[in-house]
């Protein structure tokens, strides 16, 4: 009865063992999951990119400055320095621009139609030499459609412009394909006039290799062709195929007298307005002479987001001019305002011209010398973007603000997942307790089995 009971108590510790050792590792596959999400954790924490707050020194530029001719410079850009120490500097400075502005004066326009040149059109051919327009001095050219080649006539192609057959000709007559009646190659044209034929030829002895017997004797020579200089007479060539020999193509003209003529060369017209402002032909921004007004005039109209090309011209006797917009000429009405141009003080210049640049011990620009060889010092400044610096700041603080607040967020999850490990740790703690508690009450069971099997054996030995 007692080792039934001893038996039973065994087998029972032994399960215990085995669900104490089972919940164990469990506890510990929890464990290294909650390593591995750890370990996550720290890797998120690695890879966050800490912000680094501005320098304000990157928000500062060296900025060269010097007077001249009554204005501040300011130097923008230094090209690169040749041998004698020359480049090309941008500068700019402020003074005196240009607008254009309204008198509110208008004034009589005028528009009469004329026939011009038709540049678009160019040169064109046509039956009637009345449609063409001969005022600038082109004259009609009467022509008829050219088949034969005449020497000493002017051809032309249906543009006007002159086409070398003489040339032509005379390459032809070179190229040695034509002959005259008398068999002989021509060199100018003339007719009758045929290709030539086959070359003819004779065999005879070339004295040049012999041919010998055995002795050595000779016995006769080997043959060659010798030609002919006369030459056989091809087929006759008209007038109008040598011309087409000539590769002109279709496009050739010969000029005749107009009695003869079948069409005419000359300059395509078009009608256009003419217009006049109270009773002044105006000038096309071109055709004003290159003076300093001039070049006031474009400056204040380019300041003003206009073309100067958008504007005619008339002077209004003060030595400067009065400006009209083409537009407002051309619209088909019978004024148009008068516009003039004034000068403002503020306006914002910028200039790049070569000069020689001097610099000091220091490394820096410490002169210039301007192309009419006034030497001028020039001033270093140091100048911080405070408005760039601060923005920069805002944005860092802004981004400390996010890495703070996600550096948090990942310190919490570490925290919970430091405090559920400390459970584990605590719960497989209690475990090992157990299980010691059990592995030696086993120990002892199995010794007390141990005595009680071997008192029993000994009894029916004995």
């Amino acid at each position: 009865m007692g080792m039934s009971a001893t038996q039973a108590r065994l087998l029972q510790l032994t399960s215990m063992l085995n669900d104490v050792e089972f919940e164990g590792q469990q506890i510990n596959m929890a464990r290294t999951q909650l390593s591995s999400t750890s370990a996550k954790y720290y890797n998120q924490l690695l890879n966050m990119e800490v912000p680094t707050p501005p320098v304000k020194s990157d928000y500062t530029n060296l900025v060269y400055t010097y007077s001249a001719n009554g204005n501040d410079y300011t130097i923008t850009d230094i090209g690169a320095l040749d041998k004698d120490g020359n480049a090309e500097v941008t500068t700019q400075h402020t003074g005196y621009g240009s607008t254009v502005n309204s008198t509110g004066e208008v004034m009589q326009v005028v528009a009469t139609p004329k026939k011009v040149k038709d540049e678009e059109i160019g040169i064109i051919c046509t039956t009637n030499k009345d449609s063409l327009y001969t005022e600038d001095g082109t004259p009609c050219t009467p022509i008829i459609k050219a088949t034969t080649y005449s020497q000493g006539a002017t051809y032309v192609d249906s543009k006007g412009d002159s086409v070398d057959v003489e040339s032509a000709v005379a390459e032809e007559m070179g190229s040695d394909k034509y002959i005259g009646a008398d068999g002989k190659a021509v060199t100018s044209y003339t007719t009758p006039m045929y290709t030539k034929g086959e070359q003819k030829y004779n065999w005879v002895d070339d004295t040049t290799k012999p041919i010998t017997d055995e002795e050595g004797n000779i016995t006769g020579y080997e043959q060659k062709k010798e030609y002919y200089d006369e030459w056989e007479l091809g087929g006759e060539v008209t007038p109008e195929a040598f011309f087409q020999s000539l590769n002109l193509g279709n496009d050739v003209n010969q000029v005749v007298d107009e009695s003869e003529a079948t069409a005419f060369i000359g300059t395509a017209a078009k009608e256009v307005m003419e217009y006049t402002i109270d009773g002044q032909t105006p000038l096309s921004f071109d055709d004003l002479p290159e003076t300093d007004e001039r070049a006031n005039m474009e400056q204040a109209i380019r300041q003003s987001g206009k073309n100067p090309e958008d504007y005619y011209f008339i002077p209004n006797g003060e030595g400067t001019y009065d400006m009209f917009l083409k537009t407002d000429v051309e619209d088909g009405n019978d004024s148009a305002e008068v516009l003039t141009y004034g000068y403002t003080n503020n306006a914002l210049f910028e200039e790049t011209e070569k000069v020689n640049v001097g610099f000091g011990t220091n490394g820096r620009v410490s002169s210039i010398t301007l192309p009419d060889g006034t030497k001028v010092a020039v001033t270093p400044n140091i100048e911080t973007d405070e408005l760039a610096y601060e923005d920069a700041y805002a944005q860092y603080t802004y981004e400390k603000q996010i890495y703070d607040k996600d550096q948090a967020a990942v310190n919490a999850q570490l925290s919970t997942i430091q405090q559920q490990d400390k459970r584990l740790e605590l719960q497989l703690t209690e475990l090992d307790t157990r299980r010691t508690q059990i592995t030696t009450e086993l120990d002892a069971l199995q010794t007390v089995l141990g005595d009680n099997i071997e008192r029993t054996y000994k009894t029916f030995s004995g």
